[in-house]
């Protein structure tokens, strides 16, 4: 009887209990297929186990473009495509995190998958991550897969997280049609996106030639409910808009946490909009950024005053003229600005509790999203 007792006392435990120990259970220093084989085992220990295993496996889903080609109605009654089951049963519900991928040799990289992936999207209602992770120098699908995000947003409540890597190496020209639908995500999302990641220009020398469309930048304003933003390759210096010197080009009342700028080139008063989150900001990322108005001291000297800022990095800040036909390297007093900021930030660092250290990013999707399906 005591035995029986204690059985059903193991069962009626939260389902949350048995995640935490699928999670240590598959995570003890093992490679990503080991981990994914020792899930693919817990599932036949018990119900319960079976339950949690199978929200890990399926919590954070790679899904390659080649699978959503495999055929025009790819979640028909009778299509072939393995994945199918996934996404037409109630497995589709444990689904938070999903990312296209592809590699740069795929030849079918023209042909469009859109109506595959917006039939997938539209059946994932719990959806909080979303990632476009497209290697290749065809642009076209990348058009329409930011097409289908768009038209798949009354299904998706839930996202929270964008990231996308525009197709490298594309000239204006063939990437002028992604950034039209990359607005039409903005727009559609930001009001509900709490992190955001977007690479425009992945190459350096592409961004000297390279211009975002001035008015993009401040399609970030949208999101009021942002806590971190990551934006990789803005060129703003052609033809700014003095108007935009004296606004933000985020939400003035966004909940800004973690900011990184990576190949950005911008005047003194783009950056210096950053101050508005003074009270807010817990991690700054600065690396190869450019400025052609104003000192890197000012703004050194005013960031090291951030009351919460405990991580900072600097890497590779310069002067530029606004079409960098002229560079040049911070000065003496730059260097010992940027060091007092440092110093401040490890200080403060330091100082805070064993376990307060503010996280930044959502905590499930990162420590589910290793434990993922890969749908090669």
């Amino acid at each position: 009887m005591a035995g029986k007792e204690n059985t059903r006392g193991i069962s009626s435990l939260p389902q949350e209990l048995y995640d935490e120990v699928t999670l240590f259970f598959a995570n003890y220093g093992l490679e990503a297929e080991d981990r994914i084989a020792r899930l693919m085992y817990l599932r036949l220990v018990s119900v319960s186990f079976n339950r949690s295993a199978t929200r890990v496996l399926l919590s954070a889903v790679r899904l390659s473009v080649s699978r959503l080609l495999e055929t025009p109605q790819l979640l028909h009654v009778q299509s072939p495509s393995s994945i199918k089951s996934i996404f037409t049963s109630d497995l589709r519900r444990f689904i938070r995190s999903l990312t296209i991928f592809s590699t740069g040799s795929l030849a079918k990289a023209v042909k469009r998958p859109h109506n595959n992936l917006y039939r997938c999207l539209k059946r994932l209602p719990l959806l909080q991550y979303f990632e476009i992770d497209y290697r290749s120098q065809h642009p076209h699908a990348v058009v329409n897969m930011l097409w289908a995000l768009e038209r798949a947003h009354r299904y998706l409540p839930k996202l929270r997280e964008i990231k996308i890597d525009l197709p490298e190496y594309s000239s204006l020209r063939y990437r002028a049609p992604c950034l039209r639908r990359l607005e039409g995500v903005l727009r559609t999302y930001l009001p509900q996106l709490q992190h955001i990641d977007i690479t425009f220009v992945s190459d350096w020398f592409q961004l000297m030639e390279d211009f975002v469309d001035q008015d993009f930048l401040h399609l970030f304003r949208l999101g009021r409910g942002l806590r971190s933003i990551r934006l990789v390759g803005i060129n703003t210096c052609a033809n700014y808009p003095e108007i935009y010197n004296r606004k933000s080009w985020l939400h003035p009342n966004a909940p800004i946490e973690h900011i990184e700028l990576d190949d950005f080139i911008a005047p003194f008063e783009v950056l210096a909009r950053i101050f508005n989150y003074e009270r807010t900001l817990v991690s700054l990322d600065i690396r190869r950024v450019a400025l052609w108005t104003g000192e890197w001291r000012d703004f050194f000297l005013k960031i090291r005053k951030f009351p919460l800022l405990s991580h900072l990095h600097i890497y590779q800040c310069y002067y530029a003229d606004e079409w960098l036909l002229f560079t040049r390297c911070l000065t003496e007093k730059d260097e010992d600005a940027a060091q007092s900021a440092r110093e401040m930030t490890k200080k403060r660092s330091e100082g805070l509790p064993r376990g307060q250290v503010r996280m930044i990013f959502p905590s499930q999707a990162a420590r589910l999203s290793k434990h993922g399906l890969h749908l090669h």
